[in-house]
């Protein structure tokens, strides 16, 4: 048997850590806390590297037990040979559980991603009202409507 599962035991601690970070980094978000913020992101980009190593050691291992040829390396060796093993055994559970949260990180990540899009955008556009910069410069005629006006001119400086 390959010598897999401390890989993957940690492999599978480093992920259940990045989805609790991850979390973290969500009420961070949503507190507008910003040291808070810096803290998360350092631990965050640690576990990840410690994550890419850890890959590294398992394609390691995985090519001297020749499960990976590294001349010719087929896409999706590894998953054929998992399926020949019995669906049982420890590496396939610990390989089965850490799918599973990295789906749920990514799935955290992307809810993240776009929070913080949002509070770029929303950020931004303060910041060009308060430079004057706004590229939506309008008054409102006798009407009610609304037109654009110049930032040059006296009312759009207003």
């Amino acid at each position: 048997m390959l010598p897999l599962i401390p890989i993957l035991n940690r492999n599978k601690e480093l992920l259940e850590k990045l989805l609790g970070l991850l979390a973290l980094e969500r009420n961070a978000f949503g507190l507008r806390e910003t040291q808070e913020l810096e803290t998360v992101t350092a631990v965050k980009k640690e576990v990840i590297e410690e994550l890419e190593s850890l890959e590294k050691k398992q394609y390691s291992v995985l090519t001297k037990f020749g499960v990976i040829n590294p001349k010719k390396p087929v896409k999706g060796a590894f998953k054929a040979w998992l399926n020949e093993q019995d669906s049982d055994s420890e590496i396939c559970i610990l390989v089965e559980e850490c799918e599973a949260l990295l789906i749920k990180c990514k799935s955290k990540n992307t809810a993240n991603e776009q929070i913080l899009n949002t509070l770029r955008k929303r950020n931004q556009a303060m910041l060009e009202i308060l430079k004057g910069q706004s590229k939506n410069h309008r008054v409102y005629t006798a009407k009610g409507a609304s037109k654009p006006v110049s930032s040059k001119h006296t009312i759009g400086n207003a």
